[in-house]
Formats: structure tokens, C-alpha cells, sequence
């Protein structure tokens, strides 16, 4: 059971970036999730999820890996969900140069027409992105996304990656291995706390545990109170979503 328990207050955390594989995972009903689609054919999947537990706030789109199952008529079924669902987002969308290379002005396409969808509603977006943060901004500069909320998903470049970020408006997400790499701690401790998440990238449910350390690790780096840190993560994600979230 993993809620902080600091005199008679229960705090639950926020885990920023999460997947599922089956409508039975396991999501702790005192905890909040930010869950993200893949591909087209599990959007469905999250979006029943997220009715059942109004702590989980759905995020759908096609990811940079699943270019090769796009169909036509994508676009018109993610703008009918979105508009059925109005508090989801747009995620995991991006771009991967490693897994990619081959469908690489696929992925841009693709990345590009979520993102104008997302600002055409109003939804926050959740963003992969692997060596790629080049086309990343210059797409955004292109298309002049400078008043788009979202979430750069387990970041793992530097600091000044980290700036620009910021300066576009976007939060950004740190994964486990934040711990064991100094250039992604200087990363995080660069970022105001204002703009921080802590994630799982959980592929079958709730890995709370694992993510219960990972939010003690790094208030440790920040020299704040565990419990005020997942306070603040909350927050930032109330004001992402603009989702009451109990505080």
C-alpha cells in the first residue's frame, strides 16, 4: 500500500508517465496516474481504464515506434475521443532516431499532426523523444507551438536541452536511472520544482513501490521533505490537466 502516512494526513503520489496492458493491472485507487496509449488499437483499453478510476487522467496517441500500424482515418478517431473525452491528453507521441531511423519523416508527420491537434483542443501532450530534440524544436519553432502544456517524458538529456524545454513551456519527466547518471541530476536539479515529474514508464500497471523510492531518492537530491515533494508533483500535475486533484 503505498500512501505516506506523516500524523493523520495520507499523501498520495503522482506517477507522471504509465502503461497498461489489460483492463485487470493493478492501479492503487489512493494513487494518480497519467496513462498513456501507445498505438491506435489501445486507446480504447486506457480510455475504459480512466472511467473506471477518476484519479487516472488518460492520454492517447500513437507513439514514434507504432508509425508502421497507422491507417488512415487516425485523426478523425483521435478528434471524435478527444472531444467525447475532455480530460485527456495527447500520449505518447514523439520522435526516436535509435528505434526509427528508417520511418523518420513518418515519425515527423505524425509527431507534428498530434501536436496540432492537441493545441487545437487544449490538451496536454505527453512526448517521446530519443536523439531527436533538434527536430523537436524546430518543429515547435515551425509550427509556433510556444502555448502548448505537455510532459517530455523520461528526459535524459542536459541541462541546456533542459532550458529550452522550459522556455516552450513544458514540464519534464524523470525516470529511475535518473540516480545513476550525473548528467541527468544536474538536469533535475536545474528544473524549477514548478515544472518537475517523477515516473514508473510502467508497462503493465502500478509500480508504486519502485516510484515511492524514486520520489525519497529525489528528495534527498532537492533537500525537501518527501512529503512536500509529492505535494508539489501533484500540484504540477493539477495545473497540467487542470484536474482538482485532493491535496
Amino acid at each position: 500500500m503505498i500512501i505516506i502516512i506523516k500524523g493523520n494526513q495520507l499523501t498520495a503520489i503522482l506517477d507522471a508517465h504509465i502503461h497498461i496492458s489489460s483492463l485487470d493491472d493493478f492501479f492503487h485507487p489512493e494513487n494518480y496516474y497519467f496513462l498513456n496509449a501507445t498505438h491506435e488499437k489501445n486507446w480504447d483499453l486506457v480510455l475504459a481504464k480512466a472511467e473506471l478510476n477518476e484519479k487516472i487522467t488518460p492520454f492517447i496517441g500513437i507513439h514514434p515506434w507504432f508509425v508502421p500500424t497507422v491507417k488512415p482515418g487516425w485523426q478523425n478517431k483521435l478528434v471524435a475521443l478527444l472531444k467525447e473525452y475532455p480530460r485527456c491528453g495527447v500520449g505518447e507521441i514523439g520522435l526516436d532516431r535509435v528505434k526509427g531511423q528508417s520511418n523518420f519523416d513518418a515519425q515527423m508527420e505524425l509527431f507534428t499532426s498530434q501536436l496540432l491537434i492537441a493545441r487545437e483542443f487544449h490538451r496536454p501532450v505527453s512526448i517521446h523523444c530519443v536523439h531527436s530534440f533538434d527536430v523537436l524544436f524546430h518543429i515547435f519553432k515551425k509550427n509556433q507551438l510556444t502555448h502548448l502544456q505537455g510532459i517530455l517524458h523520461r528526459f535524459e538529456a542536459g541541462v541546456e536541452v533542459v532550458k529550452r524545454l522550459l522556455s516552450l513551456g513544458f514540464s519534464i519527466s524523470f525516470y529511475y536511472n535518473l540516480h545513476e547518471r550525473e548528467k541527468l541530476k544536474s538536469a533535475f536539479l536545474s528544473c524549477p520544482t514548478d515544472k518537475i515529474f517523477l515516473e514508473s514508464d510502467a508497462g503493465e500497471g502500478a509500480d508504486d513501490s519502485a516510484l515511492l523510492e524514486h520520489y525519497q531518492n529525489n528528495s534527498k537530491l532537492l533537500k525537501i521533505d518527501n512529503t512536500c515533494l509529492i505535494r508539489m508533483i501533484r500540484n504540477n500535475g493539477e495545473i497540467l490537466t487542470d484536474t482538482e486533484f485532493n491535496r
